[in-house]
């Protein structure tokens, strides 16, 4: 039997996450909410990574560190806002077409997330960003 070898998935990231921590500090029930914080360890593939770009759907973001430096960031999730918007069309139809138009916007296989975080610039003097090293992301 002749079988093709699958070709190996390749990700449109430019990193690989190697370790995930996540810590639940407080759930509110009455609020439906959680609080906690979450560490990831990213090798870059790629030669000056200045961006790195999440999935994270539903949060209120206070602030990113990484390897321990503050870093600028940027969260927009576009499902919340779905049909926010006054619309004349209220109907399943438009809110699912809205949906998909939304998620696709923050799709992970388009590289692209709802958090996009600023690597610190002083990490390029150090040579940690530049796919030498992992980057803490926390």
């Amino acid at each position: 039997m002749n079988r093709k070898k699958d070709k190996a998935f390749e990700s449109p990231r430019p990193f690989k996450l190697t370790h995930q921590v996540v810590c639940i500090n407080n759930i509110n029930f009455q609020r439906k909410s959680v609080i906690g914080y979450v560490e990831l360890t990213i090798f870059p593939t790629v030669v000056n990574l200045n961006r790195i770009k999440l999935n994270s759907k539903q949060c209120r973001i206070y602030r990113v560190r990484v390897n321990d430096l503050e870093a600028p960031f940027i969260y927009n999730d576009p499902t919340l806002e779905v049909c926010h918007h006054e619309s004349k069309q209220r109907n399943l139809n438009y809110f699912s077409s809205a949906y998909t138009a939304a998620v696709s916007a923050v799709d992970p296989d388009a590289g692209h997330g709802e958090l996009v975080i600023k690597v610190p610039s002083e990490l390029w003097k150090q040579g940690d960003a530049k796919g030498r090293s992992p980057l803490r992301c926390s």
